[in-house]
């Protein structure tokens, strides 16, 4: 649920930074608003917020990325198949690969 603002957030930073255009930025954020509908979003839970917990002090991640790591991690656990976590953040896409995910991009 929190990749909703932590998209935009990234892509506001983007810009200001001068690493996008802001039309450039814009134009990936209205993409991703356009497809947030069909996207998978797994709400946030006490069970989520614990598995968060636990995964801080084994990859010392900030809060929302260890929020991100614990959903896509239980996600998988009750699919039982793999789950593919798509993050450009290097620390993140390290935990995801630790923790068994399939980080996207293939390599950071």
């Amino acid at each position: 649920m929190i990749s909703r603002a932590e998209v935009s957030a990234a892509l506001a930073k983007a810009a200001r930074l001068g690493a996008l255009t802001s039309a450039a930025a814009t134009a990936c954020v209205d993409a991703f608003r356009r497809d947030w509908p069909s996207l998978r979003r797994i709400q946030v839970s006490e069970a989520i917020v614990a598995r968060a917990d636990a995964l801080a002090w084994k990859h010392g991640l900030r809060g929302y990325d260890l929020v991100q790591l614990a959903c896509a991690s239980s996600w998988q656990d009750s699919l039982g198949r793999a789950v593919t976590l798509a993050t450009y953040d290097r620390p993140l896409w390290l935990a995801a690969r630790t923790e068994g995910l399939t980080p996207f991009p293939p390599a950071l």
